[in-house]
């Protein structure tokens, strides 16, 4: 019997938390999940030996922005397998370009309403949660 995903959101937007929350509570697909209101709180996760299933990362956050925390999960072996899908208001193509260098698998632009986010969280979990 497989575990329900975990995931790790790293956002600190309280709006956008406030969304992605209501568009994963009322998926039929039970998804665990925590949020991390800055990159210093998504490390010091990690650091506690939280393994997520996937971490979606902003990349605009206080303390370690979303492209430092990036690069230090990456750089660390045992976190290097860790899926990570930069979700994010950005859409600098630099950004992205430097995003999928330092190794995300994946880069969404933020959208603006639920039922794009809806769409956005569903295809997640079918690409990167189907096994859990």
């Amino acid at each position: 019997m497989s575990k329900d995903p975990f995931i790790i959101i790293a956002e600190d937007d309280a709006d956008d938390r406030l969304m992605i929350q209501e568009v994963l509570d009322e998926s039929a697909v039970k998804i665990n999940y925590q949020f991390a209101r800055d990159g210093e709180i998504l490390i010091n996760l990690l650091k506690n030996n939280t393994i997520p299933s996937l971490i979606l990362l902003d990349l605009n956050m206080p303390k370690i922005d979303g492209r430092q925390a990036l690069q230090m999960i990456k750089a660390e072996s045992s976190l290097q397998q860790i899926p990570i899908v930069i979700l994010t208001t950005s859409i600098n193509q630099d950004d992205k370009d430097r995003c999928f260098k330092l190794g995300a698998d994946d880069y969404i632009a933020k959208p603006s309403n639920y039922n794009d986010m809806r769409i956005i969280i569903s295809r997640l979990r079918e690409k990167w949660l189907k096994n859990n």
